[in-house]
């Protein structure tokens, strides 16, 4: 009997609520870019980030991958991991940022 009681009161309080609008938030960023393969890229503002592994051939195993975290005052935020095994004294791979400029006239 307490419960049909307390869950009346519940209901009673849910109807008296006033009706709340939904409020409006910002979107959510874009999240980190992961590029984890062979000539993988992304433009993020005026730069392309590539992803090369043009040596991977020459090691055992391995890999490597770059973390794009988007644009900061015109500038690309990015970082690449790799772990290679073999090869030793051949480069495997690298990452790179490219800056388009706009044509010359």
């Amino acid at each position: 009997m307490k419960f049909i009681t307390v869950l009346t009161s519940m209901a009673a309080l849910v109807a008296a609520a006033p009706a709340v609008e939904p409020t409006k938030t910002q979107s959510i960023d874009k999240r980190a870019t992961n590029l984890c393969g062979q000539w993988d890229n992304i433009k993020v503002g005026s730069y392309i980030i590539y992803n090369n592994l043009w040596g991977r051939d020459q090691a055992t195993s391995g890999s490597q991958c770059t973390l794009v975290d988007g644009i900061t005052n015109n500038l690309a935020k990015w970082s690449s991991t790799w772990s290679w095994a073999g090869g030793n004294l051949h480069v495997k791979s690298y990452s790179n940022a490219v800056l388009q400029a706009p044509a010359a006239r």
